[in-house]
């Protein structure tokens, strides 16, 4: 198939929205379709594969600062976009947002599947929108969701169903990660991990820096790394008299991956406004031990507390206990970190992958019962025939 994928942020910036549509795109070209992604990129290093939107402006939505591209320069970026692709089927990543998603979902001619990432109340700029977020949804031949939370948010809000497919992770890549001796935990010394962006209040570590210190005053044998972008400057200052606890700035890539393979467990702390958690499944399929808060979108991920620990959210005191409970009982958490790495594997893209191409198949046969013309597309598409020159 000639597939091409919408990606609303900038591909210069690290997110999660981005690195699933990077991932889809390798996975689907590892299959031997032909994928084109448009994004805005800011003259980033980009794959050759990635048709460029131009630059990004941000902007404050949902909760968080989000790169995007509404100009009338990508406007017309997207229509030539759509025009060389002659594409099969158009997957759009965040379609809401105000970015190239929509125009692309205006423009396009051809089958168009959504997936909708964030879980989010009906603000008032939303709920101003929602006729016309209704009217544009009517294009759409297939909805996904990546979790409950953004089910939810599509049903309750704006009435649209959709079919829940989750966020995908490279298992392989974690499980075979190179352990960092600097970074290893081992049972007399357990070193306790924190991944996110500092400044973001969302990911808790205002709820992780007091739990460390509950933990430290009965328990001064453990180290805590702090990993992300930004200052948090008060945090730094409050924790700076302890010696135990070190900040090692953005870590990408083999890096990220080789911190969480190496940590006795990945701490998440976040107080809300997730929709999934994808730090969770790389953790787990590293082998790591998972102590997650307790918010609505992370229990079904973390198998209900089956696979990691759970403590209740904004909850410092819990937390430390938490970690102190990990610090103890070394076997207990080498049973959940196997049981966690053996749950993540559900979350890999190829199986992901195939999901994702079974809700294809649905957009093209609803496609092509609009329009017969759509039938020769399916019938390749189920024999693995091309309908181009390749």
């Amino acid at each position: 198939m000639r597939i091409g994928i919408v990606c609303p942020y900038t591909l210069a910036a690290a997110g999660g929205v981005q690195a699933h549509v990077l991932d889809l795109a390798d996975s689907l070209r590892a299959e031997g379709h032909l994928v084109s992604v448009l994004a805005p990129t800011d003259g980033a290093a980009v794959p050759n594969y990635v048709y460029s939107a131009g630059h990004s402006r941000k902007i404050e939505f949902n909760g968080s600062v989000a790169p995007i591209a509404f100009s009338p320069t990508a406007v017309k970026r997207t229509r030539d976009w759509l025009k060389k692709g002659k594409f099969d089927l158009v997957h759009i990543h965040e379609p809401f947002s105000p970015s190239v998603g929509l125009f692309a979902l205006q423009l396009a001619r051809c089958p168009i599947v959504g997936t909708f990432h964030a879980g989010m109340s009906l603000n008032p700029i939303r709920r101003m929108f929602r006729p016309f977020l209704r009217s544009w949804a009517r294009k759409f031949d297939q909805r996904i969701a990546v979790s409950v939370e953004a089910q939810k948010t599509l049903q309750i809000h704006e009435g649209l169903p959709s079919v829940i497919v989750p966020n995908g992770v490279w298992t392989k890549e974690y499980e075979t990660a190179t352990i960092n001796q600097s970074w290893q935990g081992t049972e007399d010394l357990p070193v306790f991990g924190f991944l996110g962006r500092l400044d973001d209040q969302r990911k808790g570590l205002k709820v992780m820096s007091a739990a460390i210190k509950q933990a430290l005053a009965q328990n001064p044998k453990m180290r805590f790394l702090i990993v992300g972008p930004g200052q948090a400057k008060e945090i730094r200052e409050d924790l700076a008299s302890y010696p135990q606890v070190e900040f090692l700035g953005p870590l990408y890539g083999e890096e990220k991956a080789s911190f969480y393979r190496s940590i006795t467990a990945y701490v998440a702390p976040h107080t809300g406004g997730e929709s999934f958690g994808i730090v969770l499944v790389e953790a787990m399929a590293a082998q790591t031990l998972v102590i997650g808060a307790d918010i609505d979108p992370f229990v079904p991920v973390l198998a209900q507390g089956k696979v990691a620990m759970l403590f209740p959210a904004n909850d410092s005191q819990a937390l430390a206990d938490a970690i102190l409970d990990a610090s103890e009982h070394p076997q207990k958490v080498k049973q959940l970190a196997l049981a966690g790495q053996e749950w993540a594997k559900q979350y890999d893209w190829q199986v992901v992958t195939a999901q994702i191409m079974e809700v294809y198949q649905a957009a093209l046969r609803k496609a092509q019962a609009k329009n017969p013309r759509m039938l020769e597309i399916i019938t390749n598409f189920y024999t693995g025939i091309k309908p181009w020159n390749a």
